[in-house]
Order: C-alpha cells, then sequence, then structure tokens
C-alpha cells in the first residue's frame, strides 16, 4: 500500500510546526494531530452518549403516566418532536 502524499496547505502546516521548533519532524506532527483526533473524536462520542442517555431518561419519564402505567399518547408526542 502506497503512503498518501501530504501536499499544499498540509505540508505548509507541518514545515511552520517544525521550523518553530515545536516538532523535530513530519512523523511528530501526524502523532500530534493523529492524537487529537482520537482526543476530540473521544469527546465527541461521551457528549453523544451523555444526550443519548437524557433522552432515553426523559422518554421514560414522559411514558410513564402516575401510575406507572404507559402513557402512549405522550410517548407518541415526545418520539414525533425528536424526529423533526
Amino acid at each position: 500500500m502506497t503512503r498518501p502524499r501530504i501536499e499544499g496547505m498540509d505540508e505548509k502546516i507541518m514545515a511552520s510546526f517544525i521550523e518553530r521548533n515545536i516538532y523535530s519532524s513530519s512523523k511528530e506532527v501526524i502523532s500530534a494531530a493523529l492524537r487529537a483526533l482520537v482526543r476530540e473524536q473521544k469527546q465527541k462520542e461521551a457528549q453523544e452518549r451523555e444526550s443519548q442517555a437524557f433522552l432515553d431518561e426523559t422518554y421514560a419519564l414522559q411514558f410513564d403516566d402516575q401510575e406507572g402505567k404507559e402513557n402512549e399518547t405522550m410517548g407518541n408526542l415526545v418520539r414525533q418532536t425528536a424526529v423533526r
């Protein structure tokens, strides 16, 4: 498998990090960028899980009425609103 070529603006960005002695090689720049991408993705996934847990809890509360029975009308309304 061939390596992808880094060209244009990406190459200039990498060179600027090396010129400023922030990193000593393009490999270090790429490694740092990948670590930053992984960190960002983990944060997004954590936020999505937190958001989904909140929605699940909200739906559960709205599906049940005071007697613990399913409140189908409210549940359908909530589902329709969430889809939009």
